[in-house]
């Protein structure tokens, strides 16, 4: 290794590389289905998404890391040129879905990196392509990390611990106190739950609908408050580039048309209902004029709500991966009231 290239400041880019690959498919492999939902929502190709890329992606992810660790001379330059076009492939892709209509999750550090695309999201890709052109660059020069691992000394041990120790400091600051998901901040609004004094379970506990209204197919403007009348209402909130919102969506038509006692109304975030899908007569689109209901309510997407006929708040808000077993409670509690209503009526 050339002696002019001064070792602790260039392996610095190479670090972050290896973090960010670690931390990326960790998140991805503890919730795979973010990765697939990423694919749908950033609408890649459909070889892409049904060919096992997103369950192979975070293990690629960490083999490029190991490969940046421990391969020397050549080798590394060619790990780091992988780091590179991998890099660049997602700031191309993170950059095309800015041009969507609608807005969209990225998903690309799993639920660590839950949330939509934007600006700051580009800026940040494009911050670690350079960082991989860099660790690229110190390859070709003649570094590579297992090499300057070997040569260092006290000096540059104690710097690297700590660049190490700033890294993990920034990450603790940012994903414990940073800027909440949609998740989050709804999960603030949703109606408190608190131990039941009979058998200390925990009991919902129902609040008013709040006021608010929303635009119907025609036009006319519904309150929220008259939405229940005369059946219970399912409100859903999704984005119409969401991954996990399609699957949501997915689910509708057959559960709506199972449960006719239940009036489903679907309200898609930041667009008109006029761009929405058609998902059968059994669920209805309505438009939340500025999102004004979803802020209210406290929804991100998806997420949903049940309306109950008395003005209140009849289960939710919910979001994500809680919506499936909402639905399938609500679809138990209908049958089990539909079952003890059939019982009490009269034969003959």
């Amino acid at each position: 290794m050339p002696a002019s290239v001064p070792a602790a400041p260039w392996i610095v880019p190479a670090l972050l590389i290896v973090l960010a690959l670690v931390v990326s498919a960790l998140f991805k492999v503890r919730s795979p289905q973010t990765t697939q939902d990423a694919f749908v929502s950033l609408r890649l190709p459909s070889f892409l998404r049904f060919s096992g890329a997103p369950i192979l992606l975070p293990y690629g992810e960490l083999v490029l890391a190991a490969a940046l660790l421990v391969l020397p001379g050549g080798w590394y330059v060619v790990a780091a040129a992988l780091a590179v076009v991998l890099f660049a492939a997602y700031l191309i892709v993170v950059a095309r879905a800015l041009g969507f209509a609608e807005p969209v999750h990225c998903n690309c550090f799993g639920k660590l990196g839950l949330g939509e695309i934007d600006r700051r999201t580009v800026v940040r890709n494009v911050l670690l392509l350079v960082a991989a052109v860099l660790a690229l660059v110190d390859g070709v020069r003649g570094g590579s990390m297992i090499e300057r691992f070997t040569d260092f000394g006290g000096t540059e041990w104690g710097w690297t611990a700590g660049v190490l120790a700033a890294i993990a400091l920034t990450g603790m600051v940012v994903y414990g106190g940073g800027r909440p998901s949609d998740s989050a901040a709804a999960s603030s609004a949703a109606p408190a739950v608190v131990p039941s004094d009979a058998d200390d379970e925990l009991e919902y506990v129902q609040q008013p609908i709040p006021y608010g209204a929303l635009v119907d197919s025609r036009g006319g403007t519904i309150p929220l408050r008259e939405l229940p009348h005369p059946r219970p209402v399912l409100l859903i909130s999704v984005s119409l580039g969401c991954g996990s919102c399609e699957r949501v969506m997915a689910r509708m038509p057959q559960w709506a048309a199972r449960q006719q006692l239940i009036r489903v109304v679907l309200v898609p975030y930041g667009a008109s209902a006029d761009n929405a899908p058609d998902l059968g007569p059994d669920v209805e689109w309505m438009t939340d004029p500025d999102s004004a209901v979803v802020r209210t309510l406290g929804l991100g997407y998806p997420s949903a709500v049940l309306f109950g006929m008395n003005g209140m708040l009849a289960g939710g808000p919910v979001h994500g991966d809680e919506i499936d077993q909402f639905l399938d409670d609500i679809a138990a509690e209908m049958d089990e009231a539909a079952a003890a209503y059939a019982a009490q009526e009269p034969i003959g």
